[in-house]
């Protein structure tokens, strides 16, 4: 199953695509159709999170993710945006 979800911020858009695999949750972000990171949780991790009052893993990767974006904390995401 694959979830997408599209942003914007500073005038550029964004996407992340949560997706389930055999190991564990996976959320890509994307700008302009190229790759900028991978977030990732194995199910253990998943159901310690939920236990511990973190709720659901895979809205917090993307929460992870869209942090990630708006604060400027990914290495390829300048040459990314740069990239006509």
């Amino acid at each position: 199953m694959t979830k997408t979800e599209k942003f914007a911020h500073n005038n550029s858009e964004f996407e992340i695509r949560t997706t389930t695999r055999d190991d564990g949750v996976e959320a890509r972000t994307f700008s302009k159709g190229k790759h900028i990171a991978t977030y990732s949780a194995t199910y253990e991790m998943a159901g310690d999170m939920l236990h511990g009052g973190w709720g659901n893993v895979a809205d917090n990767l993307v929460d992870f993710a869209k942090t990630d974006i708006e604060h400027d904390q990914l290495p390829g995401l300048k040459a990314v945006l740069e990239d006509k």
